[in-house]
């Protein structure tokens, strides 16, 4: 009688643990993707910052680059 008593209890608990399991699982998976979106963000962030300095360099050379048409047709 106390090993069917045992049998059932560990049929019964089969089920929560592979349920257990899951939701751990599962949380350490949102875990990882949650990490792997905030470095792509941050990545992301980065390039935004670079590509303005680009873009203000840009600007600036072609600030330039009138200034020297500017002297040239007015040497012409």
């Amino acid at each position: 009688m106390q090993i069917f008593s045992m049998i059932n209890l560990f049929i019964v608990s089969i089920p929560i643990l592979i349920v257990l399991g899951f939701i751990f699982y599962l949380a350490r998976y949102m875990k990882r993707a949650e990490t792997r979106a905030d470095e792509k963000l941050n990545l992301e962030k980065e390039n935004i910052a670079y590509q303005k300095e680009q873009i203000e360099a840009l600007h600036k050379l072609k600030e330039r680059i009138v200034n020297i048409e500017k002297l040239l047709n007015e040497t012409n």
